[in-house]
């Protein structure tokens, strides 16, 4: 190769890049930078209402657990041998107030009421005797002395035999009503309408006065215990007192596919 033409081989090139880069530079000292756009703010549309002040009727919804507002226990008052158990004195039995749950054998109570009554009728023949008695002495009295006066001893008139006499009578007729409570108290019934949660007894069963029978639960009124969210505790009036009413509640309770509803407080 000719040492003309490796000259043009080798010097062509750079000076094509030196022209490149001479450009290069030109560009970026004439050159301005973009312009920035400035960007508006979109509007939005708004409606504007007159606010007015005005009752409304908030409801509040929540799920609970139902309890008897009551809930006994059933104990015997006396002791005996049980010889009579209700069919429904089971649990989940109902039982209407007063009606007959069980029944204690009686015939010791009965005879106890027979002792008592012939006490009754033995100590009103003491009084009657006694104040006999006292009318009789009195009279003797009157007629050994009849300048008056009263004797030294009071027995003599028969005043104290007779107070005796009729604090027994009080004594004996007390018992004799005590004997009938008892013998009214075999026979166990219903305090109030109410549901067999659990029975304790049996048949033949022998108890004793404070045993427990059985527990039940009224019918006629129930509580519902509701979890309700702090937040809507504002909405709800809770009475702060015994025996005033907070927010009408509306009890729902859907069985079968059938809604039951009950107004609560």
């Amino acid at each position: 190769m000719s040492t003309k033409r490796k000259i043009t081989t080798i010097v062509l090139p750079l000076l094509i890049l030196a022209l490149g880069f001479g450009l290069f530079r030109f560009m970026v000292h004439r050159g301005r930078p973009p312009l920035r756009a400035e960007r508006g703010e979109r509007p939005v549309p708004v409606r504007v209402v007159r606010v007015e002040k005005t009752d409304r009727r908030v409801r509040v919804f929540a799920t609970g657990n139902v309890f008897p507002r009551r809930e006994v226990e059933i104990t015997a008052e006396v002791g005996g041998r049980i010889v009579y158990v209700a069919p429904a004195f089971v649990a989940g039995g109902f039982f209407t107030q007063g009606e007959r749950m069980a029944a204690i054998d009686d015939t010791d109570y009965r005879l106890a009421v027979q002792r008592a009554e012939a006490l009754v009728a033995k100590k009103e023949y003491e009084v009657t005797a006694t104040r006999a008695r006292a009318k009789v002495a009195k009279a003797e009295w009157r007629r050994l002395h009849p300048e008056g006066g009263e004797p030294d001893n009071p027995l003599v008139l028969y005043g104290p035999q007779l107070k005796d006499a009729r604090a027994n009578l009080k004594s004996a007729r007390a018992a004799l009503q005590q004997a009938r409570i008892n013998l009214e108290r075999t026979v166990i019934r219903a305090p109030f309408n109410c549901r067999v949660r659990s029975e304790k007894v049996g048949l033949g069963q022998y108890v004793k006065a404070g045993s427990v029978i059985g527990e039940v639960g009224g019918t006629d009124e129930a509580e519902i215990v509701v979890p309700v969210a702090v937040d809507d505790l504002a909405w709800l009036t809770i009475p702060k007192t015994a025996g005033k009413r907070g927010s009408p509640a509306d009890v729902s309770l859907t069985v079968g596919g059938k809604a039951y509803h009950w107004q609560g407080w």
